[in-house]
């Protein structure tokens, strides 16, 4: 079977390129379908459900098909966390103990197999809520987990950036204290000062230090080699004249199995990376890589308009052309029109279609 894990440091130079394609062209969940596997008791061949066969089967389990326990139960299918009386029970106890939870931050929790606390369930569901609005936000807030870009911005510099918001968004100060690792400044301490002061924005430096928490909470969990979660990162790019954009990263590492490994490091080591930026103009933007260790690399470039797909056909080949001076080895760039973009914080696309992952659930 496969496994995951998450990148080293260097996954920086990778994200930048990804974060640089973007910067350069344009300074709520939905209810899909999900895998009806979740539900059953021996490995099936995974079908689309939708919430009509959740309710059904809850029915049958013995469960109420109530709106709590379907929303518990649909976070428990997408994620892929077993549904079961004892589980969605807990769940709907958490609930009621824990004012500020979500089902989805629950199912999250279950999934990376962190400690179901009040503070980091709060800290998920803000995750999950999304980062705050720019208008929530003070320049001085943002500025704790911001990158700058300018028209003369290098990719040096602009992997330095990144580099520093990965290091500070990956753990707390407390979980670097505990591993006895190097210390480095931890963003959601001036978030707190700034939340606690008498003025308009203080709601949302409070917002930005819990989604900050989340972030934290998610990318030590990551680290454990035994969860198949990836990396996610949210921050904003400030360009000049005090313009705010948010970005969102996921990063995963796939490692093939343990014989093709031996044989073919280079084949069966992949590093899959999204960067998603939400502009006014083009509305939320994709760039979709899978890097391999030989530095061979597939592009995709996706986005919900038709003005951002014919801005990236044109751009397609000068980017091609820019990433082999750079080095890689572009096997493929590709430009997808998507109509819902999947949330980042966890799984990919196992939330809008079947988990290819096959064991029992219950």
């Amino acid at each position: 079977m496969a496994m995951v894990s998450a990148p080293t440091s260097n996954t920086a130079n990778v994200l930048s390129s990804a974060l640089n394609i973007l910067t350069r062209i344009a300074p709520v969940h939905h209810r899909h379908s999900f895998d009806i596997s979740a539900l059953t008791a021996q490995p099936v061949r995974p079908q689309p459900a939708t919430i009509e066969h959740l309710a059904i089967s809850l029915v049958d389990m013995g469960l109420p098909a109530d709106r709590t326990t379907l929303a518990v139960a649909e976070s428990f299918a997408r994620v892929g966390v077993p549904i079961t009386n004892a589980n969605i029970s807990a769940a709907r106890a958490t609930l009621v103990r824990v004012q500020g939870s979500s089902p989805a931050a629950i199912a999250l929790a279950s999934a990376i197999g962190v400690p179901q606390s009040p503070g980091v369930l709060r800290s998920l569901a803000t995750v999950v809520q999304g980062l705050p609005q720019v208008a929530d936000i003070s320049p001085e807030a943002a500025q704790q987990i911001a990158i700058k870009i300018s028209d003369s911005t290098s990719l040096d510099d602009l992997t330095l950036q990144v580099h520093d918001i990965v290091s500070r968004l990956s753990q707390s100060a407390e979980s670097r204290i505990y591993r006895h690792e190097a210390i480095v400044r931890d963003p959601r301490i001036a978030l707190l000062s700034l939340s606690h002061q008498q003025t308009s924005h203080a709601r949302g430096a409070d917002h930005l230090a819990r989604h900050v928490e989340g972030q934290q909470v998610l990318n030590t969990a990551a680290y454990q080699v035994a969860i198949a979660a990836p990396l996610y990162f949210g921050f904003y790019a400030i360009y000049p004249g005090g313009r705010m954009v948010p970005i969102e990263a996921q990063i995963l590492r796939i490692l093939g199995d343990d014989a093709e490994e031996e044989k073919e490091d280079a084949e069966s080591e992949e590093t899959r990376l999204t960067i998603r930026v939400t502009t006014s103009r083009l509305g939320s933007v994709e760039v979709k890589l899978a890097v391999k260790t030989n530095r061979q690399m597939r592009c995709e470039l996706r986005a919900h308009s038709d003005l951002a797909c014919r801005l990236f056909r044109r751009f397609a080949p000068a980017l091609g052309r820019a990433l082999v001076t750079e080095g890689w080895d572009v096997r493929q760039i590709s430009v997808v029109r998507v109509r819902d973009f999947n949330p980042l914080w966890f799984g990919g696309d196992s939330l809008t279609q079947p988990r290819h992952r096959m064991d029992s659930r219950v």
